[in-house]
């Protein structure tokens, strides 16, 4: 059993546990077999709450009034435990976030680049959507050369499942390109971001107050900027909208950006506050999977590893599922999950002069970088914003492996890193490979000579 036999192990969660109490509450993640888990729940007074369909997974809540540490150290301790053959661990369902949640500050230093990059406002189609220009035209679409690859190659294929905080499916840019998704934070089918905040907000309803012709820059988050009309702007108080929304609208719109040809499949496991629980985005993770997703985009910067989540990544990877993962942006080289596991494919972040962002991680985790500041993409309510991050980099990144399925439909995870190694070259250290160049990886999936 691994939490008796490696103690370190077993010190190392005891730690995270005491550190998480208060946010973990009672509950727990419990990995057990099936055979076992419910006899040792009852010797341990746990109650299964969950269970994560054809694995060996449990949401499980602990005694009332008991520490969440003794908890732990009871089960692992269980003498009833066949330690040769058990595979059973617990670790505390814990507060997770989006790396662009909670942050100190802002990930950007002016509001010029959004007033620039969004200024081209006309509608134009985009494979089957009307969207506006500056969105396909942005800077980033055109250094990492995206549009030849699609000349070349075609436009993507397959499912890439978004583990975020939902998107808004009536959203231009995404219509025609969603599958039904999930909403684990509510346990009801649907992935929608907009149900999280009050429908009278003037970000989702710009017709309820006077259109004006004037706009200016408006800070909607530490990581996003929106351009808004005068009156819209001074009907939405600081605050109003919550930390993170519209996240998700914009990692899938990103997705969908690289590899319209794709479908997206979006799990919601975040709310619009960049929170979530372990245990939903683990589900989300299996989910991805039964539903037929071959790629899964998961921005989700930790710095507490986890068993559950490690043992999701392995099991995507043995059923040839890739994982892209944000690398996070506290700019340290520090470890983060589930960036730092080998299977993943972790993404850093450049700016568009190609050099390191100042808020991305770094590291011998990371497989590459992509562009990752001033990134245009889909917002609620059929807008359009600016983000910052490396959540932002990290869709580019799914998006191409979705170009990669098209040409090579069997193509493995050591073919996927050789591609998107055919990168441009970065003078930082840290940032793996290069900065992506989609046609240039695409081209080498595809065994086509590198033009």
């Amino acid at each position: 059993m691994r939490g008796r036999i490696v103690t370190g192990v077993l010190v190392l969660v005891l730690a995270l546990c005491s550190a998480t109490a208060a946010q973990a509450g009672d509950e727990f993640i419990l990995t057990a077999p099936e055979s076992e888990a419910f006899t040792l729940a009852e010797r341990q007074g746990l109650t299964i709450l969950q269970r994560i369909p054809g694995r060996d997974v449990f949401l499980v809540r602990g005694p009332e009034g008991v520490p969440p540490d003794v908890v732990m150290a009871r089960l692992l301790a269980d003498p009833e435990i066949d330690d040769e053959h058990d595979k059973i661990f617990i670790e505390p369902n814990t507060v997770v976030r989006l790396p662009e949640a909670g942050l100190a500050a802002p990930l950007y230093t002016s509001t010029t680049d959004a007033q620039r990059a969004l200024a081209n406002q006309r509608p134009v189609a985009y494979h089957g959507s009307r969207v506006w220009a500056s969105y396909v035209r942005q800077r980033a679409t055109g250094s990492i050369r995206l549009f030849d690859a699609h000349r070349a190659y075609g436009t993507g294929a397959g499912i890439v499942a978004v583990i975020d905080s939902g998107v808004d499916a009536a959203h231009p840019a995404l219509v025609g390109g969603l599958l039904e998704g999930y909403d684990f934070t509510r346990d009801a089918p649907g992935a929608s971001e907009t149900a999280d905040v009050d429908p009278s907000n003037p970000i989702l309803n710009p017709t309820q107050v006077v259109i004006l012709d004037n706009t200016s820059v408006v800070p909607l988050n530490f990581s996003t900027q929106a351009l808004l009309d005068a009156a819209q702007a001074a009907a939405l108080p600081p605050g109003s909208t919550p930390a993170t929304f519209g996240h998700g609208t914009m990692v899938a719109s990103l997705v969908r950006l690289v590899a319209p040809g794709a479908m997206i499949l979006p799990l919601k496991a975040f709310d619009a506050s960049g929170t979530g629980r372990l245990f939903n985005v683990v589900r989300a993770m299996y989910q991805a999977q039964a539903s037929g997703a071959r790629i899964v985009n998961l921005s989700l910067s930790s710095m507490a590893p986890s068993v559950a989540l490690a043992d999701a990544v392995h099991f995507l990877d043995e059923e040839k599922v890739f994982v892209v993962a944000a690398a996070g942006n506290e700019g340290d080289a520090s470890p983060r999950y589930p960036a730092a596991l080998p299977p993943v494919i972790a993404v850093a972040s450049v700016t568009a002069a190609d050099r390191r962002s100042v808020f991305t991680n770094t590291g011998a985790a990371v497989a590459l970088a992509a562009p990752g500041e001033a990134i245009v993409a889909a917002f609620p309510g059929g807008q359009y914003a600016l983000g910052w991050g490396t959540s932002f980099a990290t869709p580019l990144v799914s998006g191409t492996l979705a170009l990669m399925q098209q040409v090579k439909s069997g193509i493995n995870l050591d073919e996927v890193r050789r591609a998107l190694a055919v990168a441009v070259p970065l003078s930082d250290p840290g940032l793996g490979a290069g900065r992506l160049h989609v046609w240039f990886a695409v081209s080498e999936a595809a065994g086509v000579p590198v033009p």
